[in-house]
């Protein structure tokens, strides 16, 4: 997708691509000798893939001049090369960015792990005559007239930073955003600053990491819109067998270059024969995020499966999963297409909710949002239940809603708001009435069979939904963080919940918690 998005780019006429530009970092770090292992002493030989990430970030440019890309995140698995071209890349920004009494920092969460990327690019500059003549190696800093590269951590207290170019490496071990956000807080004065990220896959989707993972494929995805965010990401993709050799090399492009098909071997036998050991393999050898949570459907499922149908005289299920007071109210219609589920969703904010998320990252699009008809805000701080009351009314006289599932604390309420027009039932969102409709659902939108009508809502919660099991293999729908929602994807379970046991009349949801 990081290709993709380079070739649309190459397209636009707001930014503009200096090959020279690029061809010049690359050609630098080349100069740079490696420092261990068997080719030590000799100069780096930058893959295509490695040079494709130099000249992006390198390369891409603004209008006035100034570096396109700020901020750089890179995930790919361990043994790659990653902590060599990080080095090269940190010394580029010293020595050859053109930027005076440049500050460039090896950030890490302590200061052993920002030390070994650092330590690497001392070892460069110590064996190359050229840059040992003009640089000076001490045991905590590079010094290159009146710039300078160090080593911070989280551990150790830090001030006074005016930074030009940082490098963090191995994210998934930073548990906070402390080390990230100061680094990023001290780049303001710089004209061309560069932050980079790189790090392989982690197993906790609580941290920073996952965040600046989601963020990236988000963008390369045309979810989000961020054009000073450069992000690729080499792994393997959902469905993709680990024990299909020929996978291996979608997440590790330096595969039998610098990470010997030995080495992967290895891995994979003791892997196989020690279970414990397993998810070690898939995170640090295929770059596949691990832990009790994982992705619901992706992207591409989701999008393949747009479609408007005609839904004249089509029978239709409801799901209304209520806002608490920060949340999206999300109502979600399920129609019978010819045996195939197609669903139309609509949702509500107060605009109290509204401003605080215009003052957010969010701000563009939920704008874009509300000018498309797919959001609409209601007065006050807190949602106003009747005009949803009224506006499902309303659609019930467009679509003939044959029944409708509630979040059970609120059902009684809105029945009655609702005028005993529509048939109301309870519906739980626990593991035992979310997990055969959520199971059903992924099935259909792997297999494209379901339509829906392509609400960017949606897809932006789709993106947000992470699916927790218990011990028996039941999911349920969680997110990846407070501030982002899936009041959405809850009302489509809901929605589909309610149609399977009414129409099918078979009870995928418990009936001791399926109550009029």
């Amino acid at each position: 997708m990081a290709c993709e998005r380079h070739v649309k780019d190459l397209q636009r006429t707001d930014i503009v691509f200096n090959e020279a530009l690029g061809d010049f970092a690359v050609d630098f770090i080349e100069f740079l000798p490696q420092s261990i292992g068997e080719f030590a002493g000799q100069p780096l030989k930058l893959e295509e893939w490695q040079k494709f990430i130099v000249k992006s970030i390198f390369g891409w440019l603004k209008m006035d001049g100034t570096r396109r890309y700020k901020k750089a995140y890179i995930e790919i698995p361990r043994k790659n090369g990653k902590t060599t071209l990080a080095a090269g890349i940190a010394l580029y920004t010293l020595i050859a960015d053109g930027e005076e009494g440049a500050q460039v920092y090896f950030a890490a969460t302590k200061s052993e792990q920002a030390a070994i990327c650092f330590n690497e690019a001392c070892n460069m500059v110590s064996q190359n005559d050229s840059l040992a003549k003009h640089c000076k190696v001490l045991r905590d800093r590079i010094i290159y007239g009146n710039s300078v590269a160090k080593k911070i951590s989280a551990d150790k207290k830090q001030s006074g930073l005016n930074i030009h170019g940082a490098i963090i490496d191995e994210l998934h071990e930073h548990q906070h955003s402390k080390t990230v956000d100061l680094v990023t807080t001290a780049t303001g004065t710089r004209r061309n600053p560069l932050i980079f990220e790189i790090t392989t896959s982690g197993d906790n989707t609580n941290s920073v990491c996952w965040e600046h993972h989601k963020l990236t494929t988000e963008i390369l995805s045309g979810i989000k819109k961020n054009d000073g965010w450069f992000g690729v990401i080499y792994g393997l993709d959902r469905g993709d067998d680990i024990h299909d050799k020929a996978n291996w090399s979608k997440a590790n492009p330096n595969l039998g270059i610098s990470k010997k098909w030995s080495y992967m071997e290895e891995q994979y036998t003791t892997a196989v024969n020690m279970n414990s050991y397993m998810n070690a393999f898939k995170q640090l050898d295929l770059n596949v995020w691990v832990g009790s949570h994982s992705s619901w459907i992706e992207d591409e499922y989701w999008m393949g499966c747009i479609g408007s149908p005609s839904l004249e005289n089509r029978r239709c299920w409801g799901g209304l999963d209520m806002a608490q007071v920060r949340d999206f109210t999300a109502f979600t219609l399920c129609f019978d297409v010819d045996g195939k589920p197609h669903f139309k969703r609509w949702f509500w904010i107060p605009e109290k909710t509204y401003q605080q998320r215009k003052m957010n990252a969010n701000s563009t699009e939920i704008d874009e949002w509300i000018k498309g008809g797919w959001l609409k805000v209601t007065p006050g701080n807190a949602l106003d239940v009747t005009i949803v009351a009224r506006d499902i009314l309303n659609l019930h006289e467009l679509y003939n809603i044959e029944a409708i599932g509630f979040d059970m604390n609120k059902a009684e309420t809105l029945q009655s708001l609702l005028d005993d027009k529509i048939e109301v039932y309870a519906y739980g969102q626990g593991y035992r009435s979310m997990s055969e409709p959520a199971k059903e659902l992924e099935i259909a939108y792997v297999n494209s069979a379901c339509t829906h009508d392509g609400s960017p809502i949606q897809r932006w919660m789709m993106g947000n939904v992470l699916i927790v099991r218990d011990d028996a293999d039941n999911i349920k729908i969680a997110k990846s963080k407070v501030s982002d929602k899936v009041d959405g994807v809850v009302s489509e379970i809901m929605a589909y919940g309610t149609m399977k046991n009414l129409i099918d009349e078979t009870f995928i949801i418990d009936p001791a918690i399926w109550k009029k």
